[in-house]
């Protein structure tokens, strides 16, 4: 799905960019934009089962099923924001 290679190649694309201003700024970016990327994921994930629950309830284990999609951009945005402030 396009959705879905488009996620990867940002998340490399940010994965890269870190590294980048970890060398030449800062080593502490590189321990600060994991920490956005894991974060801003479980927040996009938790967003989206937040927004839509009631298909969740029946089966909370597909919760874990990241590949299958589902991500809240507002939440993983706030949720990456978020460790960056606090790393």
């Amino acid at each position: 799905a396009a959705d879905r290679a488009l996620a990867v190649v940002l998340i490399a694309a940010f994965i890269v960019l870190a590294s980048l201003i970890a060398r030449k700024l800062d080593q502490r970016a590189e321990r600060s934009s994991f920490w956005a990327l894991v974060a801003g994921i479980v927040a996009a994930r938790a967003g989206f089962v937040a927004n839509n629950w009631d298909a969740f309830a029946l089966e909370p284990t597909s919760i874990l099923a990241l590949w299958q999609g589902g991500f809240s951009l507002i939440a993983g945005i706030t949720g990456a924001l978020a460790a960056i402030v606090l790393t």
